[in-house]
């Protein structure tokens, strides 16, 4: 389980144990029920997937909602394709690397909480912005957006920092959505409609 979801399971699981000892049968059933939905809420993503050196892994679990391209005026400052995510509160919500390399950009933005999945959340809503930088010069840059229910971004690397492909570096509080920029050029393998996992689909692929 991430960290983050000790705060809700733990005292969870403590009212389950307090109520069976004093015999609130009732209450040890409802405690549990929550306990054992904020351990999913809170899973850790799986292994990463091996891939070649050209992958860009999703670095969230959800559903696709949009391919585009467009121009990226904050880390590309050039055309790039994005790929959004929406996650579910279902989902995994550690965020994952897309890629190995270094924290090249980061920026946190304050904003609203439209639901996740209208056009305005991506511009409006509250969000951090994390650009990465292989060592060959492959850029990606990972913007998780808050929502109506996600109101708590993580964000645990600065820039300057190393991270490997598939490994957290954050995570969205019960879901929300996330938007990846990745190169014009790349091959974007995944569109709108497929379900895809965090540190384990691959996104797009850029020759090495």
């Amino acid at each position: 389980m991430a960290r983050e979801g000790l705060k809700y399971a733990v005292p969870m699981a403590a009212v389950a144990v307090l109520s069976a000892v004093l015999g609130y049968h009732a209450l040890v059933w409802t405690a549990a029920l929550f306990a054992g939905a904020f351990a999913i809420f809170f899973r850790l993503p799986a292994a990463p997937a091996t891939a070649g050196n050209g992958a860009i892994l999703s670095p969230a679990g959800g559903f696709v909602i949009e391919v585009v391209r467009e121009e990226e005026p904050v880390f590309f400052k050039t055309p790039a394709q994005r790929i959004s995510i929406f996650m579910s509160p279902l989902d995994v919500h550690v965020n994952t690397a897309p890629l190995t390399g270094s924290v090249r950009y980061a920026e946190y933005r304050p904003g609203a909480f439209w639901r996740a999945d209208r056009p305005e959340a991506r511009l409006q809503n509250e969000r951090m912005s994390v650009g990465f930088e292989t060592e060959t010069g492959v850029k990606c840059l990972a913007t998780q957006v808050a929502g109506w229910l996600a109101r708590r971004i993580v964000c645990d690397v600065r820039v300057g920092d190393t991270v490997r492909r598939g490994r957290r570096y954050g995570m969205i509080e019960f879901g929300s959505r996330l938007d990846l920029h990745v190169p014009e050029h790349a091959r974007v393998t995944v569109k709108p409609g497929l379900h895809v996992r965090a540190a384990r689909t691959v996104l797009a692929e850029v020759r090495p």
